[in-house]
Parts: structure tokens; sequence; C-alpha cells
């Protein structure tokens, strides 16, 4: 079972000029992933993570600089697992009834 509860919005912060925006280039590498989630009452699924975010589709539809909670449950073997982790809403595609939701985390989920 999966988590995720909005925070508070933080104060807000100088958005990156569009020009670095535009040239970044991803440090981490990406991991396809199937994992249930819950945003904003309405199920969804991670479509992909790496160490500083992950990506999840959802019929929910949060604004940028929404600050999440998320609690990944999981199962290691016959051992119950759980990452918890918090981080901003960075960017929300939406198509027809779903949307695409990037966050970025605030510390890495791995190293």
């Amino acid at each position: 079972m999966t988590h995720v509860t909005e925070l508070p919005p933080p104060a807000p912060a100088e958005p990156a000029p569009a020009e670095s925006r535009a040239t970044e280039s991803r440090a981490q590498a990406r991991y396809p992933a199937a994992i249930p989630i819950p945003m904003g009452g309405e199920e969804g699924q991670v479509l992909d993570l790496s160490a500083q975010g992950l990506l999840f589709e959802s019929a929910a539809r949060p604004a940028v600089g929404t600050q999440v909670f998320l609690a990944i449950h999981y199962q290691d073997g016959d051992t119950a697992s759980r990452i918890a982790c918090d981080g901003e809403v960075v960017r929300v595609e939406c198509r027809e009834s779903t949307c695409n939701i990037a966050v970025r985390l605030r510390r890495p989920l791995y190293r």
C-alpha cells in the first residue's frame, strides 16, 4: 500500500531560468516501475523512479509546487518493507482523464 499526503505549500521560490531547464541533463538513472500509489483520493501508478525523483500517473491534478509525503509499502521476500520520502511536484502533464506527475525528492531514495 502506498500513501501520499499533501503538505502545506512552501514559501515561493524563484523559478529556474528557462535556458537551464531546457538544457538540464539527468544526473540519475531512471528505472521503470509499476507501483500502485494513491494521490488526492485517486488511485495512480508509479511509472519510473530515480534516486532523486519519481514519475507517476493519476487522475489527481496537484499544482506544481505542492509538497507531498510518499510512503511506499512493498514486500521484500517474507519481509514487509516501507520507504518514506517527501518531495515537491515539479511537473504535471494532463491528457484526457489522467496526468503524469513528476516529483523531485528532498532526499535521495538510494545512493
